[in-house]
């Protein structure tokens, strides 16, 4: 995703102290407004950014900042772990060896990868070039058919030394957990614009912003499958959560009670498949992820932590409200009776519960069987009425722009 350097520093520095409301203090305005203007993602249009920035000051409270900075602690203590680990690989080597396709055909069976047309056509093609990394056990590629490989190399070792760092954080066993990734950089940006709730379905040949974009195997080696350029370290943490077990799936058998009372707490009009259960954890911690890598690999400061995770919310939100109004629900109100998406994507656990899990919920790890069932419990009784979103909601309905995160 390019940047377009959209100033919404400059654009939230405007907003006046007092009219932000009780729960989010001027002094949190300040803090937003040392953002650097240059992280805004493509798809987000200088009148865009401005009225969701404007956001800031036309909440009247909701924002429930006792708990959003409990979580902060909870990061910044990840932070300083997780960059005491990246550091450590500062003096890692890169070697890049190119392998031919039938490396590849070994490892992905191109009949159901992710099952979209556009990615198995892609995969199929002859001309494509395959360029692989290792780290002890770790196994990157990188697919490509377009000679992208030196435009992208910053890409793909950043991408590569995540992978390492958040091998070693994750606690898994690192000898016996194999790990392989797979990144098919689609250069084509995705559709984030709807009109007609039809069109946001599974995609099949288009590449739109609802598409499934990576895929793990349970497999050994556990193998992650990742897609396109557009927030490409958050797909990449979002599959590796996955991958690693950090979202709790490797006690999947021993839950099964709690995934069953999961599934009857929402409405069943909602998507669902087995793992539904995982999915917004995985979101919400691949989103502070992204915050906390991003800080790492820009040289910039944890105190942001707080302003970054207010931004995210208000993103998410956002989309949550546009997704309500593409539903055709006639008011927030007609909503709330049924909290429902339709659509063959998880559309309630990637948006709608991520989004309230900013607001409403502490962050905890999936470190036990016995704090992973709590965990789960815990999200399943979150509070759902959330006041914040229903003040957002008339603000933001009108907004098509289905970018969920600020950082490019």
């Amino acid at each position: 995703m390019n940047g377009v350097g959209s100033n919404i520093k400059g654009i939230i520095a405007t907003l006046p102290g007092d009219r932000v409301g009780s729960n989010i203090k001027g002094k949190d305005v300040g803090v937003i407004a040392t953002l650097p203007g240059d992280r805004v993602g493509s798809n987000i249009k200088r009148k865009e950014v401005g009225v969701i920035a404007k956001l800031v000051g036309d909440i009247k409270g909701g924002i429930n900042s006792s708990l959003i900075k409990k979580n902060v602690k909870i990061l910044e203590s990840k932070y300083e772990q997780i960059k005491k680990i990246w550091l450590s690989l500062n003096g890692l080597q890169y070697t890049y060896k190119q392998v031919s396709k039938c490396e590849i055909d070994s490892i992905i069976n191109t009949n159901t990868l992710l099952g979209f047309n556009y990615y198995k056509q892609f995969i199929s093609d002859s001309n494509i070039n395959i360029i692989k990394l290792q780290y002890k056990n770790i196994i990157f590629y990188y697919v490509n058919k377009n000679n992208n490989f030196e435009k992208d190399k910053e890409i793909i070792n950043r991408l590569f030394k995540e992978t390492i760092t958040l091998h070693i954080y994750s606690g898994v066993n690192t000898n016996d957990h194999d790990v392989t990734v797979v990144w098919i950089p689609i250069d084509r940006c995705r559709n984030y614009k709807y009109n007609d709730i039809t069109k946001i379905k599974k995609s099949t040949n288009n590449f739109e912003a609802f598409t499934a974009s990576g895929l793990t195997y349970n497999t050994k080696p556990r193998i992650t499958v990742i897609t396109r350029y557009e927030e490409i370290d958050k797909l990449l943490f979002h599959e590796l959560i996955h991958n690693f077990y950090l979202d709790g799936s490797i006690y999947h058998k021993e839950i099964k009670n709690v995934i069953l009372t999961y599934e009857k707490s929402k409405n069943d009009d909602n998507y669902s498949y087995e793992y539904s259960l995982y999915e917004s954890y995985t979101e919400l911690y691949a989103s502070y992820l992204n915050i906390i890598f991003k800080i790492l690999t820009t040289s910039d400061d944890k105190s942001k932590i707080y302003a970054y995770i207010l931004i995210e919310l208000i993103y998410s939100y956002n989309v949550i409200s546009n997704l309500i109004l593409l539903n055709q629900y006639k008011t927030f109100e007609d909503f709330k009776k049924s909290k429902s998406f339709k659509g063959e994507i998880c559309f309630y656990e990637y948006y709608y519960l991520k989004a309230l899990m900013y607001n409403n919920y502490i962050f905890k790890d999936n470190d036990s069987l016995s704090n992973t069932m709590e965990n789960y419990k815990s999200i399943i009784n979150m509070k759902t009425e959330d006041m914040l979103l229903e003040q957002m909601f008339p603000l933001c309905v009108k907004q098509s722009n289905f970018s969920y995160i600020y950082f490019k």
